[in-house]
């Protein structure tokens, strides 16, 4: 590779050149892929929750990991659809149609490429929470599985611990 002189051989420095890159790609991997193995590690570490004898990584676990380990990276929400809460009439009788909402997370690298997204749908009054807080918690469920379809806090299920309990509650 070296010529005389300590020169680069002729038609050498384009094999370096894709060498050097092919090195800075797997360094790449091994610092910010959710899935090799310095972050596997980190992720094993992760707090989880017990619900009906499975373990789910919450979303704020999820979220300081990310923000950890991904400093360069961003997560973006977006409101999708929402339409507020209403009166109609069906069969002259007035009925209440509640709000609802559907929000989108996307993760976004250091060069602005989306490399992750994940959607979230919430009624106003399907649950307790939602009551008061459906716009919020349609947020962190998007967040959550934004983060799961990243790789992160998904060693047994894509779905966030509150959106199981939730399904639960509604069963």
């Amino acid at each position: 590779m070296w010529g005389v002189n300590g020169e680069i051989a002729e038609g050498h420095l384009d094999d370096m050149l894709a060498n050097h890159y092919y090195l800075n790609e797997q360094e790449d991997y091994y610092y910010n892929h959710p899935k090799s193995p310095k972050n596997q590690i980190k992720m094993k570490k992760l707090k989880t929750v017990d619900i009906k004898g499975k373990k789910y990584v919450t979303v704020n676990e999820r979220l300081k990991h990310f923000r950890e380990t991904y400093t360069s990276h961003q997560l973006h929400t977006q409101v999708v659809h929402f339409a507020p809460a209403q009166v109609v009439t069906m069969n002259g009788k007035d009925a209440k149609k509640d709000a609802e909402i559907m929000v989108k997370a996307t993760i976004k690298d250091a060069n602005g490429i989306t490399i992750a997204e994940g959607l979230a749908y919430e009624k106003e009054s399907s649950s307790f929470i939602n009551k008061t807080s459906f716009v919020e918690n349609a947020e962190t469920s998007a967040w959550g599985r934004a983060l799961a379809n990243f790789g992160i806090g998904i060693d047994e299920n894509v779905a966030t611990a509150d959106e199981v309990a939730n399904a639960i509650s509604n069963q």
